[in-house]
């Protein structure tokens, strides 16, 4: 067999693995529906870049009060960064509007940064369990594109220590070193 062929094959084989998996080496949670509760509300959303050296993952994390926290990790020296602040009254809404039903979702959504493209991920929670979905980087699948919206316009303010329609403060961080 040729060169090529098995170069092909291995590319192949690399997109048939859940990408968040190696991004992260760990496994997303599986949904798990609780009575008849199938309303999942989003908790945290992302990037992360698999081949990569500098700010190679990006989280942010969304709490019950409103408040949010992201965190960039820089993968060639192992060092993190926390920003955080406060959800602005639209921010709250929308947050609050960004529910899901899981039944109609996949955990992945074309070949996240399988060609060093990156993967972005969306993690909703219904109070017990969380269910991931993971796409290519920056191109969320149509009944994802809002959610996918609110948290990089998150992302932008934390990293910026700026305030815009959804985050009414921030507090913390290294503001425009990220």
């Amino acid at each position: 067999m040729n060169r090529w062929v098995i170069g092909c094959l291995l590319v192949l084989a690399a997109c048939t693995t859940e990408p968040h998996q190696q991004a992260t080496r760990s496994a997303p949670p599986s949904p798990i529906k609780i009575g008849t509760s199938d309303v999942w509300t989003l908790s945290q959303g992302g990037w992360s870049f698999g081949e990569c050296t500098g700010w190679c993952v990006g989280q942010v994390s969304f709490t019950a009060r409103g408040e949010v926290i992201l965190t960039l990790h820089n993968a060639q020296d192992e060092r993190t960064k926390e920003f955080t602040g406060e959800l602005s009254p639209v921010g709250v809404q929308t947050l609050a509007s960004a529910t899901i039903r899981v039944g109609g979702l996949r955990n992945v959504y074309g070949c996240p940064d399988c060609t060093d493209g990156g993967a972005s991920f969306l993690t909703w929670s219904n109070g017990t369990a969380e269910f991931t979905a993971t796409y290519d980087y920056g191109s969320p699948p149509a009944q994802l594109q809002s959610q996918y919206r609110f948290v990089d316009q998150v992302m932008d303010a934390l990293k910026a220590c700026k305030t815009n329609e959804v985050i009414g403060s921030t507090s913390s961080g290294a503001c425009g070193d990220a």
